[in-house]
C-alpha cells in the first residue's frame, strides 16, 4: 500500500474509502503507521476481517465485536477466526436479536445463544419435533445448546440451505436429507410438479412417494404455445402439443427459448429442421447471432444489419463475426445510432462505424480518452479505425 499520513491522521489511522492511491505526499509528515489495516478499505464497513482486526487498525473499526458494530451483529462472511480481541468490548450477545423468529423452526444465528433459548430449539435437532434443523435463515447454524448438543443420525443434506425450497436438488436426495424435503417426488409437492432447475438426476428416489404415473404435462399451460418444452415432451403430453418438431409445427420452426434438449421425439413427426436457423428461437430477436446469419434463415430475421435490425440498433453481444451479408441490405449508417453515448469513454458497437467517427474513437485504446477500451456496453468491441 502507498504510504499514508498516519502521523496527522485522527487516531493515527488514515480512512481510504474515497481514495484511490491514498499516498501520503506531505514531506513533513511521511512515513508508516506503527501497524496498519491489511484490508483499510474494509475497515468499518460492518463485516469482520481478520488481516484489521488488531489494535492499529482498531480492532476492524469494531466490526468483529457486537457491542462496537453497527446493528449488534458480527458478520463473518469475510472472516476466518473472526474473533472479539477488542480488550475493551469482549463478550458474547444475550437476548434474542429477532425475538419474532424464535421457535419459528429456522435456525437463526442472531437468536442462537442462552438468552434466546437457543433459538427457541431450532438450531439443534435434538430440540426439533421434526429431526431436522432448517438453515435457510442462518449462516453458522450451530448447535450450541449444551443439552441438546449432537449431529443427526444419518444426516446428509449436502446442501441443508436448499432442502424443502421446492427445487430437486440431487445431493439431498436421500433418506438421511429426507430426500431433499420432498422436493424430488411429484407426489410429495402440493403442486405436484418437481422443479429440476438446480439438479442433473432429478430422480423420485422416495419409496413412500414414487411416481408410477404415466407421461404427462409438466407444464400443462405451455403446451402447444409454439415454444418447445421439455417437460412436456412425452407421449403424455401429445410431445408439449407438437412443439419440439418442425413438421408439427406450422411455422416449421421450432423456439427452444424455454427448452434445454429441445429434442424431436415424436414418432409421428421426426426429421431434421432444414438448414437454415441454428438457433431458430433467437432469430429476429434484435441480437446478431452467427449461426442464424445466412440466407436460409432470413439473415437472422434481419439483426446482422442496421437497415434490418429493430429501431436500427445493432446488438452484438451473442456473435463472434457479427457481419451484415444480406446483399440487399448491406452498409454502415451514415449518423451515429446512439449518439449521445459516442465518446463518453464505453466502446458502443452501434456506433463504432466510419460514419459515427468510429464512436468518438471509444474502440481503440490508442484514441479512448481513458487510454484503454471498455466494454461493459459494447459485445464485439473490435477497433475498426486502425
Amino acid at each position: 500500500m502507498a504510504e499514508t499520513a498516519a502521523k496527522t491522521a485522527k487516531n493515527e489511522v488514515v480512512k481510504t474509502k474515497h481514495c484511490t492511491e491514498c499516498a501520503c505526499i506531505d514531506p513533513d509528515n511521511l512515513g508508516e503507521p506503527p501497524v496498519t489495516c491489511k484490508k483499510p478499505q474494509y475497515q468499518g464497513d460492518g463485516a469482520c476481517d481478520d488481516g484489521n482486526n488488531n489494535a492499529g487498525c482498531e480492532y476492524d473499526g469494531g466490526d468483529c465485536c457486537y457491542k462496537t458494530v453497527e446493528g449488534g451483529e458480527v458478520k463473518k462472511n469475510f472472516c476466518t477466526e473472526c474473533k472479539c480481541l477488542d480488550p475493551d468490548n469482549l463478550g458474547e450477545p444475550t437476548g434474542c436479536k429477532s425475538p419474532g423468529y424464535k421457535g419459528d423452526g429456522y435456525c437463526d444465528d442472531g437468536n442462537n445463544n442462552a438468552g434466546c433459548q437457543y433459538d427457541g430449539g431450532d438450531c439443534c435437532y435434538k430440540s426439533l419435533e421434526s429431526g431436522v434443523v432448517k438453515t435457510k435463515h442462518c449462516t453458522e447454524c450451530a448447535c450450541l445448546d449444551p443439552d441438546n448438543l449432537g449431529d443427526a443420525p444419518g444426516a446428509s443434506c449436502g446442501s441443508p440451505k436448499f432442502q424443502g425450497d421446492g427445487n430437486c436438488d440431487d445431493n439431498n436426495n436421500n433418506e438421511g436429507c429426507q430426500y431433499d424435503g420432498g422436493d424430488c417426488c411429484a407426489n410429495s409437492l402440493e403442486s405436484g410438479l418437481v422443479k429440476k432447475k438446480y439438479c442433473t438426476e432429478c430422480k423420485c428416489m422416495d419409496p413412500a412417494n414414487l411416481d408410477d404415473t404415466p407421461d404427462h404435462c409438466e407444464s400443462p399451460g405451455y403446451k402447444g404455445d409454439g415454444y418447445c418444452d421439455d417437460g412436456n415432451n412425452n407421449a403424455g403430453c401429445e410431445y408439449d402439443g407438437g412443439d419440439c418438431c418442425h413438421n408439427s409445427l406450422e411455422s416449421g420452426v421450432v423456439k427452444t427459448k424455454h427448452c434445454t434438449e429441445c429434442a424431436c421425439v415424436d414418432p409421428e413427426n421426426l426429421g431434421d429442421q432444414p438448414l437454415g436457423c441454428e438457433s431458430p428461437g433467437y432469430k429476429g430477436d434484435g441480437r446478431c447471432d452467427d449461426g442464424n446469419n445466412n440466407a436460409a434463415c432470413e439473415y437472422d430475421g434481419g439483426d446482422c444489419c442496421y437497415k434490418t435490425v429493430k429501431k436500427g440498433k445493432l446488438k452484438f453481444d451473442h456473435c463472434t463475426e457479427c457481419m451484415c451479408i444480406d446483399p440487399d441490405n448491406l452498409g454502415e449508417p451514415e449518423d451515429c445510432i446512439s449518439p449521445g453515448y459516442q465518446g463518453d469513454g464505453n466502446c458502443d458497437d452501434q456506433n463504432n462505424f466510419a460514419g459515427c467517427n468510429y464512436d468518438g474513437g471509444d474502440c481503440c485504446a490508442s484514441t479512448s480518452k481513458f487510454g484503454e477500451v471498455r466494454t461493459d456496453y459494447c459485445g464485439q468491441c473490435k477497433c475498426k479505425a486502425e
